[in-house]
């Protein structure tokens, strides 16, 4: 068997997460979970746009979150 950084970091490191409880949403379908253009998506990673209000209160409570922590800084 060939060791890659996916069979060495990667998928160990979700099985791990996925026992904690965490739940994985692949890259190719976080968009679906905010009804945007998987263009915008990836442009909120890149930090080009920032998502609206609404999107960001959605956000939240899919993290299960209060919203102001996503807006002000804790630190």
């Amino acid at each position: 068997m060939s060791f890659n950084e996916n069979s060495r970091v990667k998928i160990p490191a979700l099985l791990h997460l996925i026992r904690l409880g965490y739940h994985h949403i692949p890259v190719t379908e976080e968009f679906q979970y905010f009804n945007t253009a998987e263009k915008n998506f990836s442009r909120w990673y890149t930090n080009e746009i920032q998502p609206s209000m609404e999107t960001f209160l959605e956000i939240a409570k899919l993290l299960d979150v209060d919203g102001k922590e996503l807006i002000n800084s804790t630190k």
